[in-house]
Parts: structure tokens; C-alpha cells; sequence
């Protein structure tokens, strides 16, 4: 098996969880995130224990900044794959706000996303230097397809977060367009040092949904993972390990994936200039909140 490390961040409960149950049992060295220790070091022993072999549990939070570069530091070189699935599914008609003053959604995928690849970027870096080449996945979703099961992105630069006007689909599907828009930036400024970076929907899990959620939600994504439409936890554990290590991607960059390939995006999600308006915003933003620094 080819050395270096496959990082799933967000990969204590769900797709993530799943991911790292497969790409263990196909023989890689995983590391999987939780924002306790506590969990994380729970979740990767269990893991290790039914596929009898090693994992590694780390605490991260992508909301707190120190917890971020707490991660980057003690991450062991090298590492092959990054996959970026913390993701908040909104509930709810009012915005809930977090310490950085954004709202939850947007904070956490995709400010938490921007923070947590600043901070691995040397990193990122030195391990191509390694291996030759790394991989980004961001996690993403058709849900940025405008009209998509009639909902839909609308992006609003004078309320990114949409704090002012919230409503929580709307919130998911922009968080999904915005990641698009910073895979694509990564890739444009860290092709040259052999860090390929990609957006990917690893389908539409119900089951993943539900686990985040409450009871009501519960009920209803349960019901709607028997539809046709649905992709099981398995299925989209798969897409990940392919986004991860599938040797058909290697100088893939910028693209977005999914059903095991490059796929259709909307013409919004190819925006060059709102990719680099939006990672200059959360570079902006990064530096006039609290220090970084532990």
C-alpha cells in the first residue's frame, strides 16, 4: 500500500465514519477527526478493532481556530488524501450564530474548510515534496445545481452568510456552491506544488442526515432513504475512498465529482472571479477575527 496517510475530517459518525471503516479494511492508514478527543479516540479504536488494523483518532474543530492549528501541527508526515466533510445541516428558521460572528452553516463548511486548509497548506506542500502529489476532496453537493428538487442556491455577496435573511435550505445549497468555488481556487494556487484539489457529492444520504438531526427530520430522512433517489451510507463511503486514492485521478484537479467521475456543475460554480472573491473574503475575515494562534 502506497505510504502516507488519508485525513477524513468529520469522520466520527455518517459518510465519514463509513469511509474510514472501508478505506481501513482496504489496508490504508486513516486518520478521522471529532471534535472531542474523547470521540474521536473512541470512534478510531472501534474501527481498528473490527478491521484489525490501526487507526488514528484526532480532535478538530473547525469552528475554533487553535483547535485547527493544534490539528496541523501534530499531523504526521506524509500525508496522501484530505478529505473535508464537516458539514452542518441547518434546522430551524432562525440563523444560529457562532463565536466567529458568522452564521453556523457557512461557518462550518466552508470558513471552517478555508481555515483548515490555510493551516495545512505547509503541509499539504512538504507531502507532495514526498509522494509527488496530494489530494484535496472537498464535499460538496448537487444541491448547488440551481432549481435542484426545486430549491437551489442564491448567493448574496452583501449577505454571504445570510444571517439578515436566513433560510436554512438555502443555506445548505450556498454552502455547497461556496465549495465548490474554493476547490477550485486551491487547486489554481496550489497545483504548481503538486496539491490537486476537488469538490465531490458522494450522493444524496439520508441516513447520514438523519443521524444529524432531529426527531422530526429523523423520521423523514429515514422514509426517504428507501426512494430511488437515495444513496446508501455504503455507496457514498465508496465515493469517498475513490476521491481518495483512485489511481484514474491522479492530476485531477478543479473538478467536480461524482457517480465515480467528473460531473456536470453549474455555470455559477465555474466562476473564476467568484472563486477568488469568495477566498479572499474568508482570507479577509480570517484576519480580522481572533488570533489563529494557540
Amino acid at each position: 500500500m502506497t505510504t502516507g496517510a488519508i485525513v477524513i475530517v468529520g469522520g466520527s459518525r455518517g459518510i465519514g465514519r463509513a469511509a474510514a471503516r472501508k478505506l481501513s479494511l482496504d489496508g490504508h492508514n486513516v486518520i478521522l477527526t471529532a471534535t472531542t478527543e474523547a470521540a474521536a479516540t473512541s470512534v478510531a479504536t472501534g474501527i481498528a478493532n473490527e478491521t484489525r488494523h490501526p487507526m488514528t483518532g484526532m480532535q478538530l474543530d473547525v469552528l475554533d481556530p487553535a483547535s485547527i492549528h493544534r490539528f496541523a501541527e501534530r499531523l504526521p508526515h506524509p500525508v496522501r488524501s484530505v478529505i473535508v466533510g464537516a458539514v452542518h445541516w441547518p434546522e430551524g428558521r432562525q440563523p444560529q450564530m457562532t463565536d466567529t460572528g458568522l452564521e453556523r452553516t457557512f461557518a462550518v463548511n466552508v470558513f471552517g474548510a478555508f481555515r483548515l486548509m490555510q493551516a495545512m497548506t505547509p503541509h499539504l506542500i512538504a507531502s507532495a515534496k514526498t509522494l509527488g502529489e496530494v489530494r484535496v476532496t472537498l464535499v460538496s453537493s448537487r444541491l448547488h445545481l440551481p432549481g435542484r428538487f426545486g430549491m437551489g442556491p442564491r448567493f448574496d455577496w452583501t449577505d454571504i452568510d445570510l444571517s439578515r435573511r436566513f433560510r436554512p435550505m438555502t443555506a445548505y445549497c450556498n454552502s455547497k456552491l461556496a465549495m465548490i468555488w474554493l476547490a477550485r481556487e486551491a487547486e489554481r494556487r496550489l497545483r504548481s506544488h503538486g496539491v490537486r484539489v476537488n469538490a465531490l457529492c458522494p450522493g444524496f444520504v439520508p441516513m447520514a442526515v438523519a443521524e444529524r438531526s432531529g426527531l422530526r427530520r429523523q423520521v423523514f430522512m429515514r422514509l426517504l432513504s428507501y426512494m430511488p433517489f437515495a444513496t446508501s451510507l455504503d455507496q457514498a463511503a465508496a465515493a469517498y475512498a475513490w476521491a481518495a486514492t483512485d489511481p484514474s485521478l491522479a492530476g485531477a484537479g478543479g473538478q467536480f465529482l461524482a457517480d465515480f467521475g467528473e460531473s456536470l456543475s453549474s455555470e455559477e460554480s465555474k466562476d473564476t472571479d467568484s472563486a477568488e472573491r469568495l477566498w479572499n473574503w474568508c482570507r479577509d475575515c480570517d484576519e480580522i477575527l481572533p488570533s489563529h494562534r494557540p
